[in-house]
């Protein structure tokens, strides 16, 4: 089934142990409230003959990016510094809005070894090859995250700086990262399941921390080598996925300016309004911290 116009269907589905994010399409049974809003409950593609009616179409997120509420891990690494897991994306630019608390950032890259100040109020970004660590100074730190790409970190697009033996085996490497086996994906229930992996990744960065004082950034162009190795087969499946979403935006804007440059008013007869629920107690621990991802599926549209 083809996208609609003004938005994405969704759905998500578990295969060969990865979380591949397809076309995003779920059918829905909706309630109209006595305040006029439809409520949108997630029914998973019960049955190819469901009524067609009762799908309701939820627009991507402003540039099809990802948002997620992360308060920073609070427990001690190897090196006595508390926060989370240091890694990189390969595709994916991140940005990091500080709600409150007081830590920093660490990072890695062929410029070198940098710490930002984080406080509330704060905006810090960075680009692919990045290597990032949040440290977490008085217990506090809760910080927003976007994404760029949605999809494409869920689908695999990080990588942790483990140490160089974990590193060179595909093998080793997948049994450090991945602690949820059933799904393959990057949380885990297990909160020491967490740590172990964080206190590994922390373990392999002041490694390299020490490798790039003494080599340079020939240091990183050898982990950004190894990297990119350990993510190769998941590239075809990347492109499809950005296909399907931040290039399906960005056709979506190319199509709009068109229609306006012409007089034609189509799609803003099509506006939605949409609305996500709060994080409550839904988090779960991931690389950084314990993490509520804001997911399109728990939306609540307004009828036409």
């Amino acid at each position: 089934m083809k996208d609609a116009p003004n938005g994405v269907s969704l759905a998500s589905e578990v295969t060969s142990g990865r979380v591949a994010v397809g076309r995003r399409e779920f059918l829905r049974q909706s309630v109209l409230t006595a305040a006029g809003t439809i409520v949108a409950s997630e029914v998973r593609a019960q049955s190819a003959s469901a009524d067609t009616k009762s799908k309701v179409v939820i627009p991507h997120l402003p540039g099809a990016v990802g948002i997620t509420n992360l308060k920073v891990y609070d427990t001690a690494s190897p090196d006595g510094i508390r926060g989370g897991s240091p890694h990189l994306h390969l595709a994916c630019t991140e940005a990091y809005v500080v709600l409150k608390g007081q830590g920093s950032v660490q990072t890695l890259s062929c410029e070198g070894f940098k710490e930002v100040m984080l406080e509330p109020g704060r905006l810090v970004w960075f680009t692919p090859g990045v290597l990032h660590r949040l440290v977490n100074r008085d217990g506090l730190l809760e910080i927003l995250i976007i994404m760029q790409n949605a999809g494409l970190p869920e689908a695999g697009d990080f990588v942790l700086s483990f140490s160089p033996d974990i590193m060179a085996d595909p093998t080793l490497y997948n049994q450090a990262a991945t602690l949820a086996p059933a799904t393959g994906g990057d949380s885990t229930a297990s909160d020491q399941a967490a740590f172990h992996r964080r206190d590994l990744a922390v373990i392999g960065f002041n490694q390299l921390r020490e490798k790039f004082a003494s080599e340079g950034p020939s240091a990183m162009e050898e982990f950004y080598r190894t990297a990119a190795a350990l993510i190769k087969p998941k590239i075809s499946h990347w492109q499809q996925l950005w296909k399907e979403n931040a290039l399906h935006v960005v056709s979506q804007t190319e199509t709009a300016l068109s229609a306006l440059a012409s007089g034609r008013l189509s799609h803003l007869r099509q506006g939605r309004l949409c609305v996500l629920p709060g994080v409550a107690g839904n988090r779960r621990p991931r690389f950084c911290g314990y993490a509520y991802r804001y997911e399109l599926e728990g939306a609540i549209q307004e009828p036409h």
